[in-house]
């Protein structure tokens, strides 16, 4: 598992970031729920890796990154 942070991006402009945990093999995401709920839609999600390379999380499921994915 390699740490990471996941990350929700709202169309009112507010981000949620939350330590996270992911699986490169699998491309699952272990994301920490947050107790903050923005009160607009989901435009994006993702993960940054240590490196600061980021992955975009699938917006259907929320558990795999979108090139791993098969919804």
């Amino acid at each position: 598992m390699i740490k990471c942070s996941f990350t929700s991006v709202w169309e009112d402009g507010s981000e949620v970031t939350t330590p996270c945990e992911y699986n490169r093999e699998t491309g699952q995401v272990f994301p920490t729920i947050s107790n903050c709920t923005p009160d607009s839609t989901l435009i994006a999600e993702y993960i940054t890796l240590l490196d600061g390379q980021e992955l975009s999380v699938c917006r259907e499921c929320h558990e795999y990154i979108t090139d791993k994915c098969n919804c």
